[in-house]
């Protein structure tokens, strides 16, 4: 049965056994306001997503399902229906590369195999690097067949980078994305545990190296530590949220969260990250954290810690006057 067919006996019956599971009508109203009919459950679902491909994407209607012995939310509903279909999900990685020549085939080659097996595709999006960042992502990709590279004309920024990575795994179908940045700073072998809270409900996945112990003992300088706890501390207070970590650039994000997050209006900056953050506390989001070593060094990070603790005071004063 396909998950076309499942729909449409939906649509003729309140009930439907599946393999000893009885999925029950919505608890929560769709556009006409019932929340006792499955028949209008699926008519406004259509109106909303419609059928893409063999499947249907619910993973944001926002309805709440009961299945016997447990509850799949609304981030969890689209999983639910590839996984009944045998369907694989599709996870992208995407990295986004600027001069990255030196530093980025061994983080490539330090994805495990376990991952690249989870993968579809590792899509390298080459940022307008003056080096041969993309004619390198290029030769990978005869050794590494899932590999396919975009290159920017120009530098066009980090957010814009990432901008690039969502439309694209969006309108390639991409249940999901993962952020792994090309100069070593964040560990591959963390891949699959950024991805695993996306298939249990969370829509958006942040690594923490606070949650994983000092980050000073991985190398990170005491401005650049005192600044993150700092900026952590205002960033909860104003958001009101209990995050350990908003600078982190290991990220991952369900398709729900690429489609309510208006990421297109956000900067081409490194603050990028943190309006997502924004973004996904706006929308009511599911955002998990996941415990990441610190590596820190000579070569893994560019970023300069006043400017951008500026550009994060100016992304709070933004959200509490309601511009973002």
């Amino acid at each position: 049965m396909t998950v076309k067919d499942l729909i449409e006996t939906m649509e003729k019956l309140r009930t439907q056994v599946i393999d000893g599971c009885r999925i029950l009508f919505p608890l929560t109203g769709c556009r006409k306001k019932s929340t006792r009919c499955l028949q209008c459950w699926c008519r406004c679902s259509y109106n909303l997503v419609g059928i893409q491909g063999e499947y249907v994407d619910l993973g944001y209607m926002g309805n709440l399902f009961f299945i016997t012995g447990m509850i799949i939310t609304s981030g969890s509903v689209g999983t639910f229906f590839k996984e009944y279909t045998g369907e694989k999900l599709r996870h992208i990685c995407f990295m986004p590369a600027y001069n990255s020549e030196k530093l980025m085939e061994s983080v490539i080659r330090s994805i495990p195999l376990e991952a690249w097996d989870k993968l579809e595709t590792l899509l390298i999006v080459n940022d307008g690097s003056s080096d041969g960042t993309g004619r390198l992502g290029r030769s990978l990709s005869e050794e590494f067949r899932k590999i396919v590279v975009i290159d920017h004309p120009e530098n066009r920024g980090y957010g814009e980078a990432q901008k690039t990575a969502f439309d694209w795994a969006l309108e390639n179908g991409a249940d999901s994305v993962v952020m792994l940045h090309s100069d070593g700073q964040y560990p591959p072998d963390f891949l699959l545990k950024m991805i695993t809270p996306l298939e249990s409900g969370a829509d958006v996945v942040g690594g923490s190296r606070t949650l994983h112990g000092d980050m000073r003992d991985g190398g990170m300088s005491q401005i650049r530590y005192w600044g993150t706890v700092l900026l952590n501390w205002v960033e909860n207070t104003v958001f009101r949220a209990d995050l350990s970590s908003y600078h982190s650039g290991y990220k991952a994000y369900g398709r729900k969260a690429l489609k309510l997050i208006p990421y297109r209006k956000y900067s081409r900056t490194f603050n990028f990250d943190s309006e997502m953050l924004v973004g996904a506390i706006r929308a009511d989001l599911v955002v998990k954290e996941i415990p990441i070593p610190t590596i820190h060094g000579e070569g893994y990070s560019s970023l300069k810690p006043i400017p951008y603790g500026l550009s994060v005071l100016h992304t709070l004063w933004r959200f509490i006057t309601k511009k973002i």
